[in-house]
């Protein structure tokens, strides 16, 4: 019995021996993978790295290996600065655990990492979760997990960026288990500077995980839409061009165009000068009276800086095609974030063609024309006969009032019962448009 005992406290002994070597072997190999990314990072022709570490150690210019809750050691960041453009950039890598409880502690420590900060983010990896039913196949859903999930998404402000390449980014081992649990997930600002997004999902080997890669390149697929904005004609100069180019009989689109770019290109660089002069002026104030002509300009100045916010936001407004019933709240920050999300929800990056992506412009406007041909192609061309029919018939006098030439004053009734924001055609020009003029 005692030499038992002595044999299984031997045992032990061993094992804690072996689980420390284990242990210090991961913190070395921890601490000299933060050293590889950082020098990578360091080495990069665009990025400057400030510090690569597991949230919660204690070194983060090294990547040291102190201690760190569990969620924490799930979380690795990078950050930095982009030289194109100065922006401070932050990149978190997390992997989620299957826990329930752990991924919602997990979702809270991100969002306490996220709440005070308005640099760039973006969080990828394996967030070992769903958004909803669509993004897996032949496994199992959760629908409260999948609203904790959706609701840290959403009360962080945090964009999903679309995936190209494959719908799913984990296959099982029995290849009949498929979903997608990879992701980028980025803030508005991250989208500011990259306007293109597209997480490629890459070609698997040993890892049941497709590598995704985040890609910013824009497609041309021709012209751009064009079309009116409501706050042009709130200008003199606007309504002039228009009764100019009738006049003349010349392009509107065209003419309108032109003056747009002229009258508005600049608008932020316009704002921020007249802001700057404003709180230039005031802080003079505060030390000496301002004179007259200084009184003027600093009028001038904050009515031309109101004025001109008031056109940003109503030019927003309208862009994010969104019915604001409180006049006077004008969220910039909400009308971008909500054009932009549209923008990568609508962008179509590529299409899968006989199961080969193919992010070529040409190719998916060939593709989607081929598409809605065939949905719209009529196969039977046998139709029922309207022969030997029977139906009630207006009389000749009826007819003729419906052969009147419409009167003026009708159209300019039918005119006005449509919605100023709608586009009776793709050429841009709203209903509101034809209602002033």
């Amino acid at each position: 019995m005692t030499t038992g005992n002595k044999q299984v406290k031997e045992e032990q002994g061993d094992d804690s021996e072996l689980t420390a070597k284990v242990e210090a072997i991961f913190k070395r190999q921890k601490a000299e993978f933060f050293k590889d990314v950082r020098k990578v990072f360091q080495e990069s022709v665009d990025g400057q790295c400030y510090s690569v570490a597991g949230v919660g150690n204690t070194d983060g210019d090294t990547g040291g290996t102190g201690d760190a809750s569990d969620a924490d050691d799930r979380i690795i960041e990078v950050r930095g600065k982009w030289k194109a453009n100065g922006c401070i950039l932050n990149i978190l890598n997390v992997y989620g655990p299957h826990e329930d409880c752990k991924k919602q502690t997990l979702w809270e420590n991100l969002t306490g990492i996220l709440s005070n900060s308005d640099e760039a983010w973006a969080l990828c990896g394996d967030f070992n979760e769903f958004r909803g039913p669509s993004e897996r196949l032949n496994c199992e859903f959760v629908a409260c997990r999948a609203k904790r999930f959706d609701d840290f998404i959403v009360n962080n402000n945090l964009f999903d960026i679309p995936l190209g390449g494959r719908m799913f980014t984990r296959v099982s081992d029995d290849g009949l288990k498929f979903s997608k649990l990879d992701r980028f997930l980025v803030f508005e600002n991250f989208v500011s500077l990259w306007v293109n997004l597209l997480a490629m999902v890459m070609e698997r080997k040993d890892s049941d995980h497709c590598p995704i890669r985040l890609m910013d390149e824009e497609k041309k697929f021709g012209p751009k839409p064009w079309k009116i904005l409501d706050c042009w004609f709130d200008t003199d100069e606007a309504n002039h061009i228009v009764k100019n180019v009738w006049i003349s009989d010349t392009d509107t689109a065209a003419a309108l165009k032109s003056w747009s770019t002229n009258h508005f290109g600049q608008l932020d660089g316009e704002i921020k000068a007249h802001k700057n002069t404003v709180q230039a002026l005031e802080i003079k104030a505060e030390s000496a009276p301002l004179n007259h002509q200084e009184l003027d300009l600093w009028k001038n100045s904050r009515k031309c800086w109101l004025e001109k916010e008031k056109i940003k936001a109503d030019m927003l407004k309208q862009k994010a095609r969104i019915r604001w019933t409180l006049e006077g709240d004008e969220n910039l920050k909400f009308f971008h974030s909500i054009i932009r999300n549209r923008y990568n929800m609508s962008n179509i990056r590529g299409v899968l063609i006989d199961g080969v992506w193919n992010d070529s412009p040409e190719a998916i406007k060939a593709e989607a024309f081929k598409h809605f041909s065939q949905i719209f192609e009529e196969t039977n061309n046998t139709r029922p006969s309207m022969e030997d029919l029977i139906y009630p018939s207006i009389t000749s006098e009826e007819a003729a009032e419906l052969e009147n030439k419409f009167l003026e004053s009708e159209i300019l009734d039918a005119i006005n019962d449509c919605g100023s924001t709608k586009a009776p055609g793709p050429d841009g020009f709203n209903m509101r448009f034809f209602k002033k003029f």
